[in-house]
């Protein structure tokens, strides 16, 4: 989805008219692209902390 955003705002930057004033939509999609990439490494910490939790849990299992 990423791809997409960035490559919506750069069609739009490279073929806007040049009586039109494209900054509005630009500025949504670095917005988009920058939140998505926010989401994606908080989900991508997460996972490893959780990960980290059931391997850990899984090692405690193992001892008497």
């Amino acid at each position: 989805p990423r791809g997409a955003i960035v490559a919506a705002g750069l069609f739009v930057k490279l073929s806007h008219h040049q009586d039109d004033d494209p900054a509005g939509f630009l500025a949504m999609c670095v917005v988009t692209t920058f939140v998505s990439i926010v989401v994606a490494t908080a989900a991508a910490i997460f996972e490893k902390v959780l990960q980290n939790a059931v391997d850990m849990k899984s090692e405690n299992d193992l001892t008497i």
